[in-house]
């Protein structure tokens, strides 16, 4: 997925590990796709992020519905309380198949969610 990301005209493209992201530049859109789940501390991370986005920058990412095998979920209160304690207003939020797991045949099912930082 980074090979594809880094084929198309960003100015720039930094690909770093979100929970150890420590970076003092401001952007215009932060984009993290299948790598939430792993978080335990969304609180903390959402607002480190935060701290990197202009008022009205995006911020878009995919999480389960449901925490599953230890990773972490979010209900759509959940999601809607976590981004108004972290400074966040849902643009855009749809549910979409993740993936059935093939050993239990569990259908996990994702948030895609677009917000903007307040």
């Amino acid at each position: 997925m980074l090979e594809k990301a880094k084929e198309l005209p960003f100015k720039r493209l930094i690909c770093q590990p979100i929970d150890k992201f420590e970076n003092q530049e401001i952007f215009d859109v932060i984009v993290c796709v299948g790598v939430l789940d792993f978080i335990a501390d969304l609180d903390n991370l959402f607002l480190r992020l935060k701290k990197n986005l202009h008022q009205k920058s995006l911020f878009g990412f995919t999480v389960p519905e449901t925490p599953n095998d230890g990773l972490v979920g979010l209900d759509l209160q959940e999601t809607r309380q976590l981004f108004s304690r972290t400074g966040f207003e849902v643009l855009k939020q749809e549910k979409i198949h993740g993936y059935t797991d093939s050993a239990s045949g569990k259908v996990v099912e994702y948030w895609i969610i677009l917000a903007q930082a307040l």
